[in-house]
């Protein structure tokens, strides 16, 4: 299994779980965010994994972030199309650094997932989120 399909199983995982709000929070920093204050889609195509957030509590209301696991030139950058802003992520450039925000450390959790990813997952996603990471990398394992 490669690492973007690791990541989709990830996150329709937490979708399934009824825990995707919980990584938005995560992802965000969002205050006073619920399962009611937006729609969500997570697709997967052949190089990407695209999601798809319409929130109604933003002043940006429609945000897509593309995660390609395929070389580019960027690691990160965001630009308005048609009144949707899309965040495009190239999991294969993006570096850590200390100013990180939480949506490149999820890009970065997958850049080279294992077992020791889960340490790294504990600085920046809930308990809760995590053991569906443990759950997921035994799966893997096995």
């Amino acid at each position: 299994m490669n690492k973007k399909d690791i990541m989709y199983k990830f996150m329709k995982e937490l979708e399934r779980e009824k825990k995707l709000t919980k990584l938005v929070i995560n992802l965000f920093n969002y205050q006073n965010f619920h399962d009611y204050n937006y729609i969500s889609r997570i697709i997967k195509t052949e190089t990407e994994i695209v999601f798809d957030i319409y929130d109604n509590i933003s002043i940006n209301r429609f945000n897509r972030y593309i995660f390609n696991f395929v070389s580019g030139e960027y690691d990160i950058k965001t630009k308005e199309e048609n009144n949707v802003f899309v965040t495009y992520i190239n999991i294969e450039n993006v570096k850590i650094k200390n100013n990180s925000n939480n949506l490149l450390k999820l890009a970065y959790l997958f850049k080279n997932f294992d077992y020791n990813s889960i340490i790294f997952a504990k600085t920046f996603l809930d308990e809760d989120l995590i053991m569906i990471l443990i759950k997921l990398t035994k799966n893997i394992n096995q």
